[in-house]
């Protein structure tokens, strides 16, 4: 069961050096995970702490509630945190972090005071375009026959702000769902978005102002892209420790299992109990620069067969779905029309 508590680690945890510990079922760790940027917030700061497994694969978090949360500027400026839903402590909307200032966390609780590394908001690289491309996606079925499925790969290109910078990139997206089996006077929008960051990048070794054809991901051409998709890359500045931490835990996720795979490690946090030090606390206070761009794709952009919808599936219980004669009943989805949105 070590195996299972091991990947939780490393979603959540920074990296300071590899090294062995050993985790077992019973034991509880504190997640303390968030992250500031130079725009308004709220920014979220999240606190749990696992629990035992339940059974061989399932680590059940309880949010901890009633902690007294902080963020404290290099200048000794404090903003205390909200708790306004049990285990997630946010920042106002007024609050913006500032480039070039060093930021801390810091959590009582218990007693106990935990305390982040101080993080500086770096200068800001930029993205300078984001686009898209038609591919596709080659898989073997069970029988051997070789299938090859449309894709929409976006892309971007990075500007760094100078030859030591370090950047993740991750996106949101939404796209227009529309009913199909019977008019409504409205249509449907529905939100996605990157669990995690896409690619950690740097620039230090390679000794250059920029990157291009940086993916930012590659979504099967499927009834999503059906009426119109928008996409919006995010591009984070943040400093080496942070980068480290994020790129250490796309080491880990990107894994095939292969013999040439790095061999697993422990990721540690920037995160310390000030009491008891060797206590290990899993999580990561970021602050981070942040800059985004939005690109649109419509079905006519796209050389491939029109994406199956499963409202043209017929016979078995509960189909079609309702949501077929009312896209207000997809789930997640949303009528009024979001502010960025470009009919084609």
């Amino acid at each position: 069961m070590k195996r299972y508590l091991k990947y939780i680690i490393f979603i959540f945890l920074g990296c300071q050096e590899p090294v062995e510990l050993e985790f077992t079922s019973d034991d509880e760790y504190l997640v303390i995970d968030g992250f500031i940027t130079d725009e308004s917030g709220p920014h979220v700061i999240t606190i749990t702490k696992s629990q035992p497994f339940t059974n061989d694969e399932i680590v059940i978090f309880e949010k901890v509630q009633n902690a007294s949360v902080a963020i404290i500027d290099d200048l000794g400026n404090e903003t205390i945190l909200s708790e306004l839903s049990p285990g997630s402590y946010r920042t106002s909307t007024a609050f913006v972090g500032q480039v070039g200032r060093s930021y801390t966390l810091t959590v009582e609780l218990n007693g106990d005071t935990f305390q982040s590394t101080p993080q500086l908001i770096p200068a800001k690289s930029s993205l300078d375009s984001v686009y898209f491309r038609q591919s596709e996606r080659v898989t073997i079925n069970d029988d051997g026959e070789v299938l090859r499925n449309p894709t929409v790969e976006f892309l971007c290109n990075v500007d760094y702000a100078t030859q030591s910078s370090f950047t993740a990139i991750t996106w949101h997206a939404t796209y227009e769902y529309k009913t199909v089996l019977t008019q409504t006077p409205y249509d449907c929008y529905v939100n996605e978005q990157n669990n995690g960051f896409s690619a950690v990048l740097t620039n230090e070794e390679i000794n250059t102002g920029s990157i291009n054809e940086v993916t930012v991901g590659e979504l099967l051409f499927d009834s999503k892209f059906k009426s119109g998709y928008s996409l919006k890359a995010i591009l984070y500045s943040m400093n080496k420790q942070a980068y480290d931490f994020h790129f250490q835990i796309n080491q880990q996720r990107s894994s095939t299992g292969s013999v040439f795979d790095p061999q697993p490690f422990q990721i540690f946090g920037n995160i310390q109990n000030l009491n008891s030090p060797d206590q290990i606390i899993l999580g990561f206070f970021g602050a981070y620069g942040k800059v985004d761009k939005r690109v649109f794709v419509y079905p006519s952009n796209i050389d491939a067969p029109e994406p199956f919808d499963i409202c043209s599936r017929v016979g078995g219980p509960g189909f079609p779905p309702s949501y077929c004669f009312d896209c207000a009943n997809f789930p997640g989805a949303y009528i009024q029309k979001p502010t960025y949105w470009q009919d084609q």
